[in-house]
């Protein structure tokens, strides 16, 4: 139960084309059944999980990869930064204000 005394349900997509990511995707489902939770697993035809995700953002949970092979975090920082373009959680988080910058209230 949520805060509000509601069941806690929620879905998770992944890709029907891979099968390593819907066992995870499963085997989450269950770990969360054991806390009473309802999770519903989706899988969806690649194209579809990724429109979802980048574009229409109508989705509770998702197991997907990204692959990165160069070892310097820096080349991903698109991903990491929560205002940059492949950060799909929270996304078009605005920044924090940088140091010294912040506003005074008067």
């Amino acid at each position: 139960m949520d805060s509000g005394g509601k069941p806690v349900e929620f879905s998770i997509l992944t890709s029907s084309s891979n099968a390593d990511r819907a066992k995870m995707a499963a085997l989450l489902q269950d770990d969360l059944k054991q806390l009473g939770m309802r999770v519903q697993v989706v899988p969806l035809e690649f194209r579809s999980l990724l429109d979802r995700v980048t574009q229409t953002k109508e989705y509770d949970a998702c197991v997907m990869g990204m692959a990165s092979f160069d070892a310097d975090p820096n080349s991903d920082i698109n991903v990491w930064l929560s205002s940059g373009g492949m950060h799909w959680w929270n996304p078009r988080k605005r920044p924090p204000p940088l140091p010294g910058k912040r506003k005074s209230i008067v």
